[in-house]
């Protein structure tokens, strides 16, 4: 049998559906595929019920269990790159952990979730206990040494390297003045309850009461069960348009659109917001609920964090009044949130670059 030199296997979820996690795995996927030989097993479930869901996935994880036997034979230096799953899906990702650790593949894990940082659930410790020896890619610092604190991984085995990195400084130019008297505040992100949509609107409609010159953007799809509560807020509030799911040109268009962007997400699994980024990468600073990574991409000038203890709307409702007082506030927001993003997008692209290499090099 003829043994070949080096295989990387991708083993994780990729688009569609389009969501933070699946785009910078996809985005990953293609620089690993473009440095050398590459597998991949899309751990997207496909299915229009849960039992089809769930046939999908359970096929998948066959696939990879498959994938990772077969490479095994015909390849001498093998290397698994798993971004790994937030919630009870880590039990697959332990499979995929285990054997690859029997049958001697180098390991890298990518973290993307801040789920089983917030709390410890019994199938993240024992997929920690299988790993510590993988190197460990965490979005930012406090993730790596929340790693290194909770499941006892060796700081030597933690790499940090944020999602500025897959992102181009190129795309779009940078911000622009705005003229206008009224202040333009943006949701982006999927039009759902945990994301903050309702929270969204119910802060537009109290600076509406205090006759402040806003409006809203939401762009994001809707969750199929929110479509009514969802159309029947916004009648209430006709300054709030909804401009659907944004992708493409069309993504960067609308946040060019943007003075500021709001982000009242209590999503569990809240990392380091790709949404925020793509926003900073406009020069539109964000007003966020600090979670996960937040407050490491959100530094003085750039943005407002809001503590999670603290009542969004009242707390928001104070940075925009005093925004809308002084749009000066405003444009210094926009630049140094367009500065920022360019210095942390050059230094995690450096980054990107030397993990690749540690990748795909044997």
């Amino acid at each position: 049998m003829t043994t070949h030199s080096k295989i990387v296997l991708f083993i994780g979820p990729l688009p569609p559906p389009s969501h933070g996690f699946a785009e910078i795995n996809a985005c990953m996927l293609a620089l690993l595929e473009g440095h050398g030989p590459t597998r991949r097993i899309d751990l997207a479930p496909k299915g229009a019920t849960f039992l089809h869901r769930l046939a999908s996935a359970l096929a998948k994880v066959g696939a990879g269990i498959f994938e990772l036997l077969r490479l095994s034979t015909t390849f001498e230096n093998k290397t698994l790159y798993l971004p790994l799953s937030g919630g009870i899906r880590q039990i697959f990702d332990t499979c995929f952990a285990v054997l690859a650790r029997l049958l001697s593949w180098k390991v890298f894990i990518h973290h993307h979730s801040f789920a089983y940082i917030n709390y410890k659930p019994w199938y993240s410790r024992f997929f920690f206990a299988v790993s510590k020896n993988a190197t460990h890619i965490a979005l930012c610092e406090c993730m790596g040494l929340s790693l290194e604190k909770l499941y006892e991984i060796s700081s030597g085995k933690i790499t940090v390297l944020s999602n500025h990195a897959f992102l181009s400084p190129a795309d779009v130019p940078g911000a622009r003045d705005n003229h206008e008297l009224v202040l333009t505040l943006g949701y982006f992100s999927q039009v759902s309850t945990e994301k903050g949509c309702f929270t969204f609107i119910e802060t537009i409609e109290a600076a509406l009461k205090l006759n402040l010159k806003v409006r809203g953007l939401i762009a994001g799809p809707i969750q199929g069960h929110l479509v009514s509560d969802f159309n029947a807020a916004l009648k209430r509030c006709p300054q709030i348009t909804y401009v659907g799911p944004v992708y493409g040109q069309d993504k960067w268009d609308y946040l060019k659109r943007l003075d500021v962007l709001l982000f009242p997400s209590t999503y569990i699994n809240e990392a380091e917001p790709v949404a925020i980024l793509e926003a900073s990468k406009c020069g539109v600073p964000t007003i966020a609920i600090e979670r996960g990574c937040i407050s490491e991409i959100i530094p003085a000038n750039t943005g407002f964090l809001i503590a999670k203890q603290e009542n969004f709307v009242n707390a928001c409702l104070n940075i925009v009044v005093d925004l809308s007082t002084h749009p000066e506030k405003v444009k210094l927001n926009r630049e140094t949130t367009l500065l920022n993003f360019r210095k942390r997008q050059a230094s995690s692209a450096k980054s990107l670059e030397k993990l690749i290499n540690e990748i795909t090099a044997h």
